[in-house]
């Protein structure tokens, strides 16, 4: 399945007391109306600086601009989500990124639920990532990464398929936590991360068939990277070349970034 975008793609602001909409043409233009649009969204106020802190870590480690702040498509309650949840599988979950077809353009929010919002801004991973919100900032992290992954490729009119947002979002969690342990001198957790996050993990049951086979796949083929990733920053120690490679990586498509990693 593709999300494709028109010329003009229009994406509207899901936040309290007004909406925005974005044109994308020749220029981002931002154009902000009175009037909300969802009335009652809720916004964990205090802890959004953290999840734009980390959509900004994420853009800097890739070079990208999506000129937006995540933190204004935020919605953390659960029945809001819920009632907006257009896909084909509306089952609950910390983190979802919800996208609805509207006219010729798309409506995009991004679900964290508040326990997870709430249980950053106690703990911060920015100043120490542990096993403590390890959990937690991997959740809020794959919902940061698929608004970047789709704004991003929206500025060029660029399709995306589900699968390949899935396999970039367990690279960047991947990436960004042994980014940001090395950042706080803690060399030994990023040797634990690929079995973490790749082969401890335990798929929603609630999954449909197909669904579960593109999880299935995305962690497959992200494992396969980033143990080459992890070499490059532990065992080559060279920090440069990796950025290089993983910002290559971010731009290739679908296809291209299957083939590249069968032939890493």
């Amino acid at each position: 399945m593709f999300l494709s975008y028109p010329k003009y793609l229009i994406i509207h602001f899901f936040i309290c007391y007004y909406h925005s909409r974005l044109a994308y043409a020749s220029q981002l233009k931002v154009f902000r109306q009175a009037a909300a649009r969802f009335v009652n969204v809720q916004i964990a106020s205090g802890s959004t600086a953290l999840l734009d802190k980390l959509q900004q870590q994420l853009e800097q480690i890739y070079e990208v601009d999506t000129s937006l702040l995540v933190s204004n498509f935020l919605i953390t309650d659960p029945a809001l989500a819920k009632h907006y949840d257009t896909s084909e599988n509306p089952r609950a979950a910390n983190e979802k990124l919800l996208i609805s077809h509207s006219g010729d353009g798309i409506d995009v929010a991004l679900f964290l639920h508040d326990n997870i919002v709430k249980h950053l801004e106690e703990h911060d991973p920015l100043e120490s990532l542990n096993d403590g919100n390890l959990h937690e900032f991997w959740v809020a992290l794959e919902g940061i990464s698929h608004f970047i992954y789709l704004a991003w490729n929206a500025q060029y009119d660029r399709e995306i398929s589900l699968f390949e947002l899935e396999l970039q979002a367990e690279v960047d969690k991947f990436i960004t936590a042994i980014l940001l342990f090395a950042q706080q001198q803690d060399m030994q957790q990023p040797r634990k991360l690929l079995v973490k996050l790749f082969i401890k993990l335990q798929f929603d049951s609630a999954l449909q068939e197909n669904e579960l086979a593109r999880y299935s796949m995305a962690n497959h083929y992200a494992y396969r990277y980033c143990e080459k990733l992890l070499s490059l920053l532990m065992e080559q120690r060279n920090e440069q070349r990796l950025y290089n490679e993983i910002r290559r990586f971010y731009r290739l498509t679908h296809h291209h970034k299957l083939k590249h990693i069968c032939n890493s």
